[in-house]
């Protein structure tokens, strides 16, 4: 999913690709609706995203514990290793959402953005059936425990 992504941006997050993944196969009529994939998205306004902690959610729920997060990051990782991708730590400063505390301005977070190398580049424009194999070979066969 990192490779197939970067085959169509420059650069991204592990959460812009978990986005568009889950909505790409969300979309699709062959990936069951209750896979594994879609743990820990909510479906809100005609789109997956990110369920967060927050009131009434537990964190098991959420999308930070959530198989694809969890399989990007090691997937990351790999990728980075292999001199595939190049990460690049990031800080965001405040909050996303509208309806925040007094507090939330000063609120931190580090997050890695990552972009192909060229070698990377090279597995990405010679993997002809990069988008079947994400397809069938994981989420078209994982079901939700």
């Amino acid at each position: 999913m990192i490779m197939r992504m970067l085959s169509t941006k420059e650069e991204s997050t592990l959460r812009e690709t978990a986005i568009f993944f889950a909505n790409l196969m969300w979309n699709d009529p062959t990936v069951a609706k209750n896979s594994k994939f879609f743990k820990g998205f909510e479906f809100k306004e005609g789109a997956l995203v990110p369920l967060l902690l927050r009131d009434g959610v537990e964190r098991r729920h959420t999308f930070h514990v959530a198989p694809i997060y969890l399989g990007l990051r090691e997937g990351l990782a790999y990728c980075v290793e292999k001199g595939l991708v190049r990460s690049r730590r990031r800080l965001s400063t405040g909050s996303p959402y509208r309806e925040t505390s007094p507090n939330a301005e000063q609120m931190q977070r580090v997050y890695y953005s990552f972009k192909a190398t060229e070698k990377g580049k090279d597995l990405y424009e010679t993997w002809a059936d990069i988008d079947n194999y994400i397809r069938m070979n994981f989420h078209g066969q994982r079901q939700a425990s």
